[in-house]
């Protein structure tokens, strides 16, 4: 289970990489994808089921290229992985 600080921080990175991304980044930057800004943002977390990282991967992803519409998802899918504090 990562830890609050490890999600804090995919969340942090998920806000730069929603920042430099835009449409047409396909144009100016051919190699670009977003895989690449997805492992960056993920990078904190370790020890999730194989599961856990697909659910996770695939709304960091979303939430990287439309935030507006994602970012609810993205940190419904943190906050499952969050420990429970009393």
């Amino acid at each position: 289970m990562p830890s609050r600080e490890a999600i804090d921080d995919v969340l942090q990175r998920v806000g730069l990489a929603s920042i430099s991304y835009y449409p047409e980044i396909h144009v100016d930057e051919p190699d670009y994808t977003v895989d690449v800004d997805v492992d960056w943002c993920v990078e904190p977390l370790t020890d999730l089921s194989v599961e856990q990282l697909r659910v996770v991967r695939e709304a960091v992803g979303r939430a990287i290229i439309d935030p507006t519409a994602h970012r609810t998802a993205l940190v419904q899918a943190l906050l499952e992985l969050a420990p429970t504090d009393s």
